[in-house]
């Protein structure tokens, strides 16, 4: 996989919609001679910047930490999660609550299918994973998404629970 510089631009711009925003929000009354107020003031506007600023840094770092990552398909609706510089993989399943296709952006959640121990020297998958065509490349965007729509229905899970609506 690879970042996609579309959704890096895309976290980028939100948050300097929001970055504007606070110019106006926090720009009005300005000239009160109250202490304790602009105090007040003062310390919302930097919890509130410290907060964008975070989320602005978080949301980067996501998307660019999916260099070198790679995802092997399995045939049953698993996933082998590889990290960059990482020989061996971490077995992951998916449920279909927590996979969401829209057609432009797949969801996923990988669950590991093993304990994952601070020594086992494996990485962790992220919680959810978001990705878009340009993160996987175009012949592997359409295997993806067929993958997803056959096997991640046969969780075996899911199988063994009842139906929701099961008619007696």
């Amino acid at each position: 996989m690879q970042p996609s510089r579309a959704v890096m631009a895309s976290v980028l711009v939100a948050h300097l919609a929001a970055a504007l925003a606070l110019f106006h929000v926090f720009g009005s009354g300005v000239g009160v001679e109250d202490e304790v107020v602009n105090g007040a003031r003062v310390a919302a506007l930097l919890m509130v910047w410290g907060v964008l600023l975070a989320t602005l840094w978080h949301g980067l770092r996501a998307e660019a930490a999916k260099r070198g990552v790679s995802i092997l398909l399995e045939p049953g609706g698993e996933l082998v999660w590889f990290a960059s510089d990482v020989e061996q993989g971490v077995l992951c399943g998916t449920a279909p609550s927590a996979t969401v296709d829209l057609g432009w952006a797949v969801w996923l959640r990988p669950v590991p299918r093993v304990e994952m121990g601070e020594g086992t020297g494996m990485p962790a998958p992220v919680p959810w994973l978001m990705l878009v065509r340009a993160n996987v490349g175009g012949s592997d965007w359409r295997a993806l998404k067929i993958w997803l729509r056959h096997k991640t229905s046969r969780d075996p899970a899911a199988a063994t629970e009842s139906p929701p609506h099961s008619v007696v």
